[in-house]
This record gives C-alpha cells, sequence and structure tokens, in this order.
C-alpha cells in the first residue's frame, strides 16, 4: 500500500503519470479528488512523478540512517559513561600514579 493519499482521477489527463494515481492502493487507502481542485490548463499542485518518489524514497531512508546514527551514538555514550561510573576508583587512581 502506498503511504499517500491517492487521487481517483477522473478528471485528469495526466492521471497515468501521477504516482497517486498509479499506486498500488491497500484496504485502508486513504483517497482525494485532487484533480476537481485545480483550474483547467493549470498543472496539479499535487500530482507526483516518479522521478520525485524516488527522491522522496531517498530522503526517507537517510533520514532512517540518520535516525540509527544517533541511536548508536546514543547507546555508547551511555555504555562509556556505565564503564566510567563502573571503575571511577580505577580510573582515579590511575590519575593519581601519573602525577
Amino acid at each position: 500500500m502506498a503511504d499517500i493519499t491517492k487521487c481517483e482521477g477522473k478528471f485528469c489527463e495526466e492521471r497515468m503519470q501521477c504516482y497517486r494515481y498509479t499506486a498500488s492502493s491497500g484496504m485502508r487507502q486513504s483517497w482525494s479528488t485532487f484533480d476537481s481542485l485545480r483550474e483547467d490548463g493549470v498543472p496539479c499542485e499535487y500530482m507526483l512523478i516518479k522521478e520525485q518518489i524516488e527522491w522522496l524514497k531517498k530522503v526517507a531512508e537517510k533520514k532512517k540512517i540518520d535516525k540509527m546514527v544517533g541511536q548508536v551514538k546514543s547507546a555508547a555514550t551511555k555504555a562509556i559513561h556505565k564503564v566510567a561510573e563502573e571503575h571511577k576508583e580505577a580510573f582515579e587512581k590511575l590519575a593519581d600514579t601519573e602525577e
């Protein structure tokens, strides 16, 4: 199922080039009549062409990767703090011996 609001495309001559019309539908798909909102001769501002969809998918994937990197950094920081707390005395002794 496409995670977008699909267009019924009843009045649109460009519907076969639009992802909102051509994407696979799911059981709980949201729909709109975007094409009825525009004036004749004016391009549809809601039209999604394939290149836009590919770009949006890449952006979404990058956001997922960035989120995972953030989670790894957070986990690493927590681990460092835990190790530092668990071995605090040993680190203090080591610091004292080097002075």
